[in-house]
């Protein structure tokens, strides 16, 4: 399912043919197809993060639930 949704995107993407032709072919609407795409640069960035910056929000998780158990035990 979501390699057909990138693949619709990128047909899209690639010019030869209006988004509009696109999503009538695969019976999608236009707004659909827009929302999907601007998801894409995101999730493409997120996908392509390095190890460090994994890490880094790894350990920005680990001391939120730190704090919020600290908060719990003082109420």
């Amino acid at each position: 399912m979501a390699q057909q949704k990138l693949e619709i995107v990128l047909a899209g993407l690639r010019g030869d043919r209006p988004a509009r032709e696109v999503c009538r072919e695969h019976g999608i609407s236009e707004t659909l197809y827009y929302s999907r795409r601007e998801k894409l640069p995101k999730s493409g960035r997120e996908a392509l993060a390095g190890k460090e910056e994994r890490q880094g929000e790894r350990e920005l998780r680990r001391k939120v639930a730190e704090l919020e158990r600290a908060r719990v035990q003082d109420l």
